[in-house]
């Protein structure tokens, strides 16, 4: 088993080190419980964090979303959820989320469309972290799949990446990550870990909750890229995150 230097650690939890050393040592401290306590006790601990968001949503107005001529519109109180979600990175593919009229999302694709539905350009502009921050929220995040990403294979010309966040669509772990083009328009580009399923070139997935949107998969993984943008934009970033994607 390889020698790893505090060093190269620390650039595994910041989504620096490069691919194929990330999965090797991911591969060791799944075997190794002394570097996984090791290197578990080098991350940050966001408990405190999710806490204080916790508090916050509970003292926050009531999303019943029931429609009544006394309450703000759906749609006002939906955004409002969404924006509290985004401004904390609590991230729930849920029922909750949606009108209490509304029918359960017949699949993945389905609920990040309608999750994504929810986000504006000024959500997205109120996250401002630095490249440090973003780089191990990637590889936090990334980990979740049981993969190595690092902050540069996220991006993709004409869009500025803005958060990720760790999601969940019927207990399958799924990842968002959010970014912003040069009109503030908001695109997502998901990740769920699914059975291995045969694998599928990109395709082009019109009017996904008022959405067009890009799928493609790769062995136990799905992708799709996805925003209100005509469907030559999104291929054109779609092909570029498949490429980077391609050794998984």
């Amino acid at each position: 088993m390889t020698q790893w230097s505090d060093e190269q650690i620390i650039a595994y939890l910041d989504g620096k080190l490069d691919m194929e050393q990330g999965r090797a040592l991911h591969r060791d401290r799944q075997h190794d419980p002394e570097l996984d306590n090791y290197i578990t006790s080098m991350e940050i601990d966001t408990t405190e964090l999710t806490v204080a968001g916790d508090e916050l949503l509970q003292g926050a107005p009531d999303f019943a979303f029931e429609k009544s001529p006394d309450r703000m519109p759906v749609w006002r109180q939906t955004a409002m959820a969404a924006s509290i979600l985004a401004v904390f990175g609590l991230g729930f593919l849920t029922s909750w989320l949606l009108p209490s009229d509304s029918s359960p999302p017949t699949n993945w694709l389905q609920a990040v469309a309608e999750y994504q539905m929810l986000y504006s350009g000024e959500t997205l502009v109120l996250l401002e972290k630095n490249a440090d921050q973003r780089g191990r929220e990637v590889a936090q995040i990334g980990r979740k799949l049981d993969i190595i990403l690092a902050r540069s294979d996220l991006n993709v010309d004409g869009l500025t990446y803005k958060r990720g966040q760790l999601l969940n669509y019927e207990n399958k772990p799924l990842v968002q990550f959010a970014y912003l083009d040069e009109d503030n328009i908001p695109v997502a580009f998901c990740i769920i870990k699914r059975g291995v399923k045969p694998d599928q070139k990109l395709a082009d997935k019109a009017m996904l909750a008022g959405q067009n949107a890009v799928t493609w998969s790769k062995g136990q993984f799905g992708f799709v890229v996805i925003g209100k943008k005509d469907p030559a934009t999104l291929n054109k970033y779609a092909k570029q995150l498949k490429a980077r994607m391609a050794s998984l």
